[in-house]
């Protein structure tokens, strides 16, 4: 799911993976500080252990960039992307889809 929304946005944005490093590398160092979960720095939280993130994309700053949703395992500083969509293409994702994207990572962990 995450690889399928990172190949899709690299059609209009070449470096969306050397942002998304940097993000990934931002919330490892704020967990590695011992940030609390429910610090801001680590962006919306949605559930559980899943929180949205705001990327700033091309000449659009992060209102009209990019969000990462993705999972943290704090015992172990395990950090799991899970989806990226752009705000120029998807304003917000309804109930219905993050249940759905959440469903679908469930699933996934449980085929781990």
């Amino acid at each position: 799911m995450y690889v399928e929304s990172v190949r899709r946005l690299e059609k209009n944005d070449r470096n969306i993976r050397s942002r998304l490093q940097v993000v990934g590398q931002k919330i490892r160092e704020f967990c590695e500080q011992n940030y609390p979960p429910d610090d801001k720095r680590f962006g919306a939280h949605i559930k559980g252990n899943v929180y949205k993130f705001r990327i700033s994309g091309p000449q659009v700053g992060k209102s009209g960039g990019y969000r990462l949703i993705y999972a943290i395992f704090w015992e172990k500083f395990l950090i799991v992307p899970i989806y990226v969509y752009s705000k120029a293409h998807k304003t917000d994702l309804s109930k219905k889809e993050y249940n759905k994207i959440l469903e679908e990572f469930r699933n996934f962990l449980n085929n781990i």
